[in-house]
């Protein structure tokens, strides 16, 4: 057992803190929107989204009207161009 590392559930096998526990990959995906407005202006978006908010954003864009929505993913500091 580690150093300095006190086991809360000793029974439990499947929790410990030794040097062959590999560290966690956490990747997270964001997404960004092009859209053409009521008035028929395309738009994009200025701001990159999680997963959940995105769905949240494209719900908002469908019930204001637009149309030609579509869902970017993007690398931080990433967001798409205004098409058209």
């Amino acid at each position: 057992m580690a150093r300095g590392f006190t086991r809360l559930y000793p029974e439990d096998p499947f929790v410990s803190a030794t040097s062959e526990d590999a560290p966690m990959t956490i990747t997270m995906q964001s997404y960004a929107f092009t859209w053409t407005d009521p008035e028929g202006t395309p738009r994009a978006s200025a701001v990159a989204y999680d997963k959940a908010s995105a769905d949240r954003r494209e719900r908002e864009l469908e019930a204001t009207g637009a149309t030609s929505i579509r869902r970017v993913p993007v690398a931080p500091g990433e967001l798409p161009e205004v098409e058209g």
